[in-house]
């Protein structure tokens, strides 16, 4: 054997092993084939015994975000929230967003956004996202991952919202998805948690949606994750 590094002593103790190992109630045929069969025999053994010897080499885990392309954002004043995604340009506002968010969104300092497309073909959910921006386990309580999301400033007011549609809307490429998939952003609650806003373009016109950061829903590789003061390439 190819890179054998044991003594004649090791060898004869390790065959005397093997050997005593060999089960004893094999039949006559199967051990005939066996007996003809030398280079499978060697394979099988091969097979069974150098996993213990050669421990396997861990893959790395493949990304659940990665960026899309980069964009900026300035300065932009508070506004009521009852009078975000009001104009033509929308076609349907959830109605859960004046119930869940602040009465007013505050105002949202200069930053970089990131657009980052999703990448589990068997789908993501918002924990997920949340989990991988915070380069956090998925398991993390969602107490904490509202709260890291905030600290971190991840979070987007609705306003700025607005103002990345009506820009991709004007002949601006900011990264929105346009085609009817979706676009993805964490909001802030009024009760301090964190929800999710589902933003789309169909028929010509966009609708606002709001769920809450446990849904449980897998959403799919073609939609985006859109993450305030990111750069990361992976995460």
């Amino acid at each position: 054997m190819s890179g054998n590094t044991l003594s004649l002593g090791q060898q004869a103790n390790f065959h005397a092993a093997v050997i005593k190992a060999l089960p004893r109630d094999i039949t006559p045929s199967d051990a005939l084939v066996w007996e003809k069969n030398g280079e499978k025999l060697s394979v099988a053994l091969a097979s069974a015994l150098c996993p213990l010897a050669t421990p396997a080499v861990e893959q790395p885990k493949p990304p659940t975000l990665v960026l899309h392309k980069t964009t900026s954002a300035g300065d932009i004043e508070g506004k009521k929230t009852g009078k975000c995604f009001t104009g033509e340009r929308w076609s349907y506002r959830d109605g859960d967003i004046d119930r869940w968010l602040p009465t007013a969104q505050p105002e949202q300092a200069a930053c970089q956004v990131g657009v980052y497309q999703l990448q589990n073909t068997a789908g993501t959910t918002f924990r997920e996202m949340a989990a991988a921006a915070l380069k956090v386990g998925p398991g993390t309580s969602l107490d904490l991952l509202s709260k890291a999301l905030k600290e971190q400033g991840l979070t987007f007011t609705l306003q700025a919202i607005e103002q990345l549609v009506d820009r991709q809307e004007d002949g601006e490429d900011v990264g929105l998805r346009t085609d009817g998939y979706v676009n993805f952003f964490f909001v802030e609650d009024s009760d301090g948690s964190v929800s999710v806003l589902y933003v789309n373009r169909d028929d010509g016109r966009w609708r606002a949606y709001v769920y809450r950061l446990d849904y449980g829903n897998r959403w799919s590789a073609d939609n985006r994750l859109l993450l305030r003061n990111s750069d990361a390439q992976t995460l």
